[in-house]
């Protein structure tokens, strides 16, 4: 206190100037019209203008919070879409009669967020902030906008961690967007972004830039989903199917937001196949 005493007295002429001051800019403000009318002008822009700031910084700041309920909506319109849905007869005997189908749901979508990302080891895996209190089990997929990500390997009551992708074990049934063919993706473990497709026969009409989508017979993704695009393709002397690489349309190493997708019937599948 004694030292802000001591500040004040010693600046006592300063102040002083600058309280006269105010007092000849309030008196004048107040006897002269003009310069009335350009004060409240003046003012009323500033505090616009602080408003405007204000809004700008809030609108800002709420803009991750509407994503991720944008995202969250996404997720249930992906789990409504036809190519989650599965047309089953209602009996065997008579599949002549279309009102004898209905429509039962196959895959369900659940947003999430990455809290781990590995891309530089041979083995890499990813974390995401949904667990069993989510729903979420073993062997569902992983993917982004953009293609897929991973698979599921374990899951605790509020996080789950899947095998990316970028993993030497891991192994996707893809196939050739345009035609029939299909084959399995791997990873090298060299670039991040290119894969091997392996098990094209070399009677299947490729070329450069074809798109490869995921396939028909995996029982976690569901099919059609994007990967990438061949990069290029050789046939080995004396082998009768392609080696293909593909460039992938995701940046593994620029990731947020992903859906994991799980397949309501895989258990019934594999509970049929078991059986053989």
């Amino acid at each position: 206190m004694q030292q802000l005493l001591f500040f004040i007295t010693k600046r006592k002429y300063f102040f002083l100037f600058i309280f006269i001051q105010l007092i000849t800019i309030w008196l004048t403000i107040q006897n002269q019209d003009y310069h009335r009318a350009k004060f409240v002008n003046s003012t009323s822009n500033f505090v616009g203008s602080v408003y405007n700031l204000s809004n700008y910084w809030n609108k800002y700041l709420g803009l991750e919070e509407q994503n991720k309920r944008l995202l969250q909506e996404n997720a249930k319109l992906q789990s409504m879409l036809k190519s989650s849905m599965l047309e089953v007869s209602n009996d065997f005997t008579n599949h002549s009669d279309t009102n004898n189908f209905h429509i039962v749901q196959k895959y369900n979508f659940t947003y999430a967020d990455i809290v781990n990302n590995s891309f530089r080891s041979m083995n890499n895996y990813i974390t995401l902030n949904k667990g069993s209190k989510n729903g979420i089990t073993t062997g569902s997929g992983v993917i982004t906008e953009n293609g897929i990500l991973g698979i599921i390997e374990n899951v605790g009551e509020n996080y789950s961690s899947a095998v990316s992708v970028l993993n030497k074990k891991s192994l996707v049934n893809t196939k050739l967007k345009n035609s029939h063919y299909f084959g399995s993706l791997s990873w090298p473990g060299k670039d991040r972004n290119l894969f091997l497709l392996s098990d094209i026969p070399k009677q299947a009409n490729i070329e450069i830039g074809d798109t490869v989508t995921t396939g028909s017979f995996s029982t976690i993704f569901p099919e059609g989903i994007n990967i990438g695009f061949i990069n290029s393709f050789i046939i080995p002397k004396g082998q009768n199917y392609y080696e293909i690489e593909i460039k992938s349309f995701i940046d593994y190493a620029n990731l947020k937001d992903v859906y994991i997708i799980q397949n309501l019937h895989k258990s019934d599948i594999n509970n049929v196949e078991n059986l053989n």
